[in-house]
């Protein structure tokens, strides 16, 4: 059998228990505590007051010589309704004994005993509970918790004709604060007042947690004590729920101090912790009747039930403002752009919802920083100390300086910290930053001060200056709210999706970029491997050709100048759209030299984005190629055409050759017929097919409009060869040759002697040249940029100071060629020719 049913027929049964225990709490009411072994304890002043019985007729009786059976049976069913361990129930106008009127009765468990509190009733409050109706309707219609607290309070305060009712907020602290009150004209003002955690204790807290209700009708009321003060298993009667027990004598006598006779206490709660309270003040005794008490409980339980919802709206409010950022933020990212490089977007959208004046992204070894923030040493410093804090939450404090000494030093730009980590290894963070909010906080007194040993032994007496005090509050910011703490915590969650996916977005870049590499050497070496072939063929089809030895150079070189051309068209239009039609007489003159003619080309011409252009280079010289040695191009007769057409924008090509000799289909598949079947596929998604019909290759290839910059008619004409057969005497006087490779070095001394120089110095290093030109006087130098290791910037500074006019060379390219501090020196690129040598020594 349960507790709850024993109780029941103890109660039934109670006149065979003889009553052993008595003593009162208030002198408004008595009390009995009924233990599971029958036995009663009576609580009275003076018991002939209420019931009309002494309390020495109590000691060893029976409950039925003082309840009438309909009273116990009231209780009984009473008992049958409390549901948890701190459930009270009360009965109105209970009839509980045959020589006293009627009482208002509350029942509740306390430990192994039943506590049954009894007051006189009294009628003429039994209409006030219908005014709970109104005054909630009043709170409802505010709309933040501070109006709504200021509503309640003016509320409250009329419905219980009291002089004083406030709104005490706890701070997460422990100290207090009056956010709202309603009071008499005459009385002093405690709104704004701030006070000390010792003030409210933490037991007395615990307390008002789970007592809603907490009354002293009369602070001068002598307190009657229970009798006697233990049970019989020697244990004090738990009385934490007791409506009408006695209070601590230090809150009397605090409240003695402020000149109060009377006060309420009505808890607020929010998610079950204690949020604040109702401090009601009356400056004399003030009696309320259960009704009146349950009405004002019933009102405090609304209050909470709107505060929760006010609260609830807010976080509602920052909750789709965050879920509205995530979607921005996800779109912002879908690009796999990196978060410090859009750290300026993110801090915007944190204002949204987060206020703070300066913010940081610490990712790896970078630090980005926005608005007000510590210096970036401090910075990282501080995101070493956050890596001691728990993985995976968000750190705040508005008082950073406490937690990590260090930060005072920055105190006025940083006193309050919001950190949210987005990773896990290594630790990258979102800081937040809030400045140093330098206030005046208004004490009820000095909060340094709030007690002092009093004169009944080692105790604490209440302090009894409650005169105005101001404080200066320095090192702290603007505390985060809980709504704030909620965003963030959601932000945290959208950055580490978004760094999630940009991890993600950067290991597809680097697997992208391992298969390119592999494909880049294969093709570097594919590309190396023919061209020395190449040049190996160029030299032995040329032997023979000429008598001289002088016109066998001269052949062999215009055509290896021919190959660089076209391989110096791959790259030298990289940043631009460049011509299609170039692009293919460039690789015909590079490769097919007097059978550049038989490449025929129709259509209008295209110019191509460079990464368009790049992949088309290979593909046509691949094709060229691969002519040259099987195909059409291979013998004496056979010709290839090259048609262009614009089809939806997008560049059409058709490749066919002819009349050359019968084409067999390739018992293998190289790397020249990847690059042509799946360069435009894989880098352009575009269409690629190539046929080995037996009259001829055919090939076909679509690039997508979006690499087609514009179509135009064709304008350009057969590359011809420019160089001159005899350049004369264009450069006369001493030469200085900068160059680290001695080949190259040999190639341009020769070519210099040719222009007429009447001598020239190498040189291969940087000290060296520096000691030429302190050494010896020259007419022009010729300065390799890149000397290895070394910058040949120090030499051009030095040619520059002895007044030698110069001509950088470089085998990059003269769109890339970086010498700062010289923009308007002419450059010549590599391989050397006796033209391009020429044409920038002209400029000098």
């Amino acid at each position: 059998m349960s507790d709850q049913n024993q109780f029941q027929v103890d109660l039934t049964n109670c006149d065979r228990e003889p009553i052993h225990q008595l003593g009162a709490i208030q002198q408004f009411g008595f009390l009995l505590a009924v233990t599971p072994d029958w036995i009663i304890k009576h609580a009275s002043q003076n018991l002939s007051d209420f019931l009309g019985v002494e309390p020495e007729e109590v000691i060893g009786g029976r409950l039925s010589e003082i309840f009438t059976e309909a009273a116990i049976f009231q209780l009984r069913n009473s008992l049958h309704n409390l549901k948890t361990a701190d459930s009270v129930q009360r009965v109105r106008s209970a009839r509980l004994s045959d020589n006293a009127g009627e009482y208002d009765v509350a029942v509740h468990r306390s430990g192994d005993s039943i506590i049954i509190e009894a007051e006189p009733a009294d009628e003429s409050a039994s209409h006030r509970i219908a005014e709970i109706r109104s005054m909630a309707d009043a709170i409802k219609s505010c709309d933040t918790i501070e109006s709504a607290s200021a509503a309640a309070a003016d509320e409250l305060r009329d419905y219980l004709q009291f002089d004083r009712v406030m709104v005490y907020r706890f701070n997460p602290d422990g100290h207090g604060a009056v956010i709202a009150e309603s009071r008499r004209d005459d009385l002093e003002s405690y709104l704004g007042l701030n006070y000390p955690a010792s003030d409210i204790p933490k037991q007395a807290r615990e307390l008002y947690r789970r007592n809603l209700l907490r009354i002293i009708s009369d602070v001068n009321a002598s307190p009657v004590p229970i009798s006697p003060a233990l049970s019989p298993e020697g244990e004090p009667l738990d009385l934490s729920l007791s409506l009408l027990r006695s209070v601590s004598p230090i809150h009397i006598e605090y409240l003695k101090n402020i000149g109060v006779g009377a006060s309420l206490s009505i808890s607020i709660l929010q998610d079950g912790k204690l949020w604040g309270l109702f401090a009601c003040h009356h400056m004399s005794a003030k009696v309320l009747p259960q009704n009146v008490r349950t009405g004002t409980e019933l009102f405090g339980e609304l209050f909470s039930a709107v505060l929760a919802q006010r609260t609830a709206d807010l976080q509602r409010a920052h909750s789709h403002k965050a879920r509205a950022i995530h979607t921005t933020l996800m779109q912002q990212f879908a690009g796999e752009t990196s978060l410090a490089n859009n750290f300026k977007d993110v801090s915007r959208h944190f204002q949204e919802v987060i206020s703070h004046d300066g913010a940081a992204a610490v990712i790896g070894d970078d630090i980005t920083t926005i608005g007000e923030t510590p210096p970036r040493e401090d910075i990282c410093k501080l995101a070493r100390f956050l890596n001691t804090a728990a993985p995976a939450r968000v750190f705040s404090t508005d008082r950073l300086g406490e937690a990590y000494e260090p930060a005072r030093e920055y105190a006025a730009t940083a006193s309050g910290v919001l950190a949210l980590p987005v990773s896990r290894e290594p630790r990258d963070y979102i800081i937040l930053f809030r400045k140093e909010l330098v206030r005046m906080v208004n004490w009820a007194g000095d909060p340094a001060k709030p007690a002092e040993l009093g004169p009944n032994g080692a105790r604490l007496t209440p302090r009894k200056s409650f005169e105005l005090w101001r404080e200066e509050v320095r090192g702290q910011s603007m505390p985060w709210t809980e709504g704030e703490l909620d965003a963030a915590d959601a932000m945290r969650i959208t950055l580490l999706e978004v760094v999630l996916r940009l991890t993600e977005a950067a290991r597809q870049d680097r697997e992208k970029a391992e298969q390119q590499q592999t494909f880049l050497i294969a093709e570097l070496n594919h590309r190396v491997r023919n061209i020395l072939n190449l040049i190996k063929g160029l030299v032995n089809q040329s032997r023979g050709q000429t008598a001289s030895v002088e016109a066998f150079a001269d052949i062999v070189g215009a055509r290896i100048e021919s190959l660089a051309m076209a391989h110096d068209q791959i790259t030298k239009e990289n940043w631009s759209p460049a011509s299609v039609y170039k692009l293919i007489e460039t690789e015909a003159a590079a490769y097919l030299s007097e059978k550049k003619m038989r490449v025929r080309l129709s259509g209008p011409d295209a110019m191509l984005h460079p990464e368009a252009f790049t992949t088309m280079a290979l593909v046509f010289h691949e094709l060229i190629t691969n002519s040259a040695k099987h195909g059409a191009l291979s013998d004496r007769k056979g010709e290839v055409l090259v048609a262009l057409e614009e089809k939806s924008g997008g560049l059409a090509i058709n490749w066919r050759e002819r009349n050359g000799p019968k084409v067999k289909k390739p018992t293998r598949r190289g790397f020249g017929s990847t690059i042509i079947e799946r360069s435009v596929p894989y880098d352009l998604k575009g269409d690629a097919s190539i046929i080995y019909e037996p009259d001829g290759v055919k090939a076909s290839f679509s690039v997508p409009e979006n690499y087609v910059a514009c179509f135009a008619s064709p304008s350009s004409k057969p590359l011809q060869r420019r160089i001159k057969s005899k350049l004369g005497d264009v450069m006369k006087g001493r030469a200085l040759i900068i160059e680290d490779n001695v080949i190259v070095a040999m190639e341009a001394e020769s070519i210099l002697t040719q222009l007429g120089a009447d001598d020239v110095k190498l040189v291969s290093n940087v000290k060296a040249a520096l000691d030429a030109l302190d050494n010896h006087q020259f007419d022009y130098a010729i300065l390799d940029i890149n000397l290895g290791d070394e910058s040949g910037l120090d030499i051009a500074r030095k040619l520059v100071e002895k007044g030698v006019p110069f001509i950088f060379t470089t085998g990059y390219g003269e769109d890339t060629l970086a010498a700062d501090g010289y923009p308007d020196a002419p450059v010549a690129s590599k391989p050397y020719n006796a033209e391009s040598i020429a044409e920038a020594l002209s400029k000098l």
